[in-house]
């Protein structure tokens, strides 16, 4: 009972602390003091630390990487969000952006929260390096991607408001249109070589592990990837050999993201490769002590 008790303590406390920092975000929409800045920076962190804690954890307690079920990629999503965005704060200064990227880590950790304990397990191949790590780049350039929409949504309200002629008092802390830009370009740039990167490793995966059957090309996630990494090459053509900008791109780059959201609902609902082969996984609230074995049969 002792693990248990421990993974549910980090777990609601990571929860009220990414509750608090959205919260704040939300709030530091309508003031532009100092005091507020900080904080709203200082929960962010302290939320990206204690994450990374909770995730070491559970992988201690359930024996393997959080890479196995929806809710543990969950999980690790939320951490890998809150990490390029940091990171661009810091250099760059986009706490203004915090109302548009905080709320989607809350989401996606509270989802994760209630439903873990209640998914399948995969099948023993998707413990391997090979696959880990393709797992690992595509959840790093998603990561880059919603950074990029939010940059996105925020120029497209921001430029609603220019063209409107109508000062919009929750955009006072959204960051100008040039920096909004440039924060969208650098997140698409780093995000699209991750993308490529995770497509090469999860075709080796595939050929290695045969994963998918010989229908692999039919697979909603195969699918879903491949039209994605189309139309971020297409932006990515777009902004660097055409060098566009503004409204028409930031709309594109909203479009693409809607089509991860949409690719991954799919391979949720849709019977695929990946299905075949799982597992059950350990119920969190039933079980006390899982052994490593355990999570990875």
């Amino acid at each position: 009972m002792a693990k248990t008790a421990l993974i549910h303590a980090f777990m609601l406390v990571c929860l009220c602390t990414h509750a608090a920092t959205t919260f704040w975000a939300l709030a530091h929409l309508f003031s532009r003091r100092a005091f507020g800045t900080k904080v709203l920076r200082i929960l962010a962190v302290v939320g990206a630390v204690l994450t990374f804690i909770f995730l070491v954890v559970f992988s201690w307690w359930r024996g393997h990487l959080p890479l196995t079920n929806l809710p543990e990629a969950l999980f690790l999503l939320s951490w890998f969000i809150l990490i390029p965005f940091l990171i661009m704060d810091y250099k760059y200064g986009m706490t203004g952006l915090a109302p548009l990227v905080m709320p989607m880590v809350f989401l996606l950790f509270l989802a994760a929260s209630v439903m873990v304990g209640h998914q399948e397990g995969l099948r023993k191949e998707y413990y391997s390096g090979l696959i880990i790590t393709h797992i690992a780049f595509a959840f790093a350039s998603y990561a880059c991607f919603t950074l990029a929409l939010a940059a996105s949504l925020a120029y497209l309200i921001r430029d609603h408001e220019l063209k409107s002629k109508r000062q919009f008092r929750v955009t006072r802390v959204l960051p100008p249109l040039e920096k909004l830009d440039f924060i969208a370009h650098r997140a698409l740039l780093v995000g699209f070589p991750l993308l490529t990167v995770a497509l090469v490793l999860g075709g080796i995966g595939q050929a290695v592990f045969n994963l998918l059957g010989e229908s692999w090309y039919t697979d909603p996630r195969v699918v879903t990837a491949g039209i994605t990494w189309i139309v971020y090459s297409i932006l990515i053509a777009l902004r660097l050999a055409l060098d566009r900008r503004g409204r028409g791109i930031a709309i594109m780059t909203v479009a693409a993201f809607c089509i991860i959201v949409i690719g991954f609902v799919v391979f949720r609902t849709m019977q695929s490769g990946h299905r075949t082969g799982t597992t059950p996984q350990v119920s969190i609230a039933t079980t006390a002590t899982p052994g490593p074995d355990e999570g990875a049969s």
